[in-house]
């Protein structure tokens, strides 16, 4: 089957990534961590989700900066796009804007289209900034749609520290791949395959906390 084409200007993304990358390199400086099995971060090829607690605003351009190699949609709420010209910024490189309280066939049908056109997409599982040091329950989407576009998840969790000119910790994971874990996809399963990425975020956390204090 012929991939739809997408019109993108990801150029932009591009000349965001160059301009700020010095100044990001010196205030938010990030020291990696990696659990066993994890995916290589500058060798990353292919569609693919990522996910990663939500704590703060910054852990979307700390991401970025994470797989600099890489393009990387987003998908966030409306709530923090504040005028046009955001808008038409974040639509011009794919971004996908979504109410939560009335998720659009639409937006889950441009998610999927960008996941089979090759591209990597940021999803916060827990649908919001927390505030805390802790992970919120999921949401079962991400799940979801990993399973129907049949692509792997790599899971990111970034430490909530967040203090300019100190180092920010942030732990890799290992690609997880729904299809090897469930025969089939139904309401049971979908809440099997979030426990499943819960689970593992709060086992990256530990991981870090311990990495970290030690």
């Amino acid at each position: 089957m012929e991939k739809n084409k997408i019109k993108h200007f990801y150029w932009l993304l591009w000349l965001c990534k160059i301009f700020a990358w010095p100044s990001w390199w010196i205030i938010y400086h990030r020291k990696y961590h990696y659990m066993e099995g994890a995916f290589k971060r500058l060798k990353l090829k292919g569609p693919g989700i990522i996910v990663c607690n939500h704590n703060h605003w910054i852990e979307a351009p700390l991401i970025t900066f994470t797989m600099p190699l890489r393009n990387i949609c987003s998908v966030i709420s409306d709530v923090v796009v504040s005028n046009k010209i955001s808008r038409w910024f974040l639509n011009a490189i794919d971004t996908v804007i979504i109410n939560k309280e009335k998720f659009e066939l639409e937006n889950f049908k441009k998610i999927i289209n960008l996941l089979k056109n090759g591209q990597l997409i940021l999803i916060f599982p827990e649908g919001a900034m927390n505030g805390t040091k802790e992970i919120a329950p999921l949401k079962t989407g991400v799940a979801t749609i990993s399973y129907l576009a049949n692509v792997p998840i790599y899971p990111i969790y970034i430490h909530p520290h967040h203090k300019p000119f100190h180092p920010q910790h942030i732990i890799l994971g290992k690609k997880i791949v729904l299809y090897d874990h469930f025969k089939e996809l139904n309401t049971i399963t979908s809440s099997e395959m979030t426990k499943m990425l819960y689970d593992y975020l709060n086992l990256m956390k530990d991981t870090l906390e311990s990495e970290i204090n030690n």
